[in-house]
C-alpha cells in the first residue's frame, strides 16, 4: 500500500511521455507528408512546363509519383538496417516509375524526357 503513491506516479510519468512520443511521431508524419507533397507537385509542375504535357497526363504523373514516394517510405522503413536492401529496392522502384511515365508520355514528349534525364544525369 505504501507503493501505491509511486505506482500511480510511475504511471502518470510512463502515460505523459508516451502520449509525447505519440505527439511527436504524428507531427513527423505530418511533416514527411507535406515534404512528400511538395515534393511532387515541383516535379510534376516542372514536367508539365517543360514536356507541355494535358493535364489528364499531369494528373497521372503525379499518381504515380505519389505512390512512388509512398512505396519508398515502406521500403526504407522495412530494410531499415539494410542500406543494400533499400538502394536496390530503390533502384528497381525508381526504374518501374520511370518506365509507367514513359509509357503516358507521346514520342515527343519522351524524347524530350530522356534529354531532361540525361542533363540530370551528368
Amino acid at each position: 500500500m505504501k507503493d501505491r503513491p509511486r505506482i500511480m506516479e510511475a504511471f502518470l510519468t510512463f502515460l505523459i511521455l508516451a502520449i509525447i512520443a505519440v505527439t511527436q511521431i504524428g507531427m513527423r508524419w505530418e511533416q514527411q507528408y507535406g515534404e512528400r507533397r511538395l515534393m511532387v507537385e515541383y516535379v510534376n509542375s516542372e514536367l508539365t512546363d517543360v514536356l507541355r504535357l494535358s493535364e489528364h497526363q499531369a494528373r497521372q504523373i503525379s499518381e504515380i509519383n505519389y505512390l512512388y514516394y509512398d512505396r519508398i517510405s515502406e521500403v526504407y522503413l522495412a530494410s531499415f538496417r539494410d542500406t543494400d536492401v533499400f538502394s536496390n529496392e530503390m533502384r528497381a522502384i525508381t526504374e518501374k516509375r520511370d518506365r509507367t511515365i514513359m509509357k503516358l508520355l507521346n514520342e515527343r514528349q519522351k524524347d524530350a524526357w530522356r534529354h531532361l534525364k540525361g542533363e540530370n544525369l551528368k
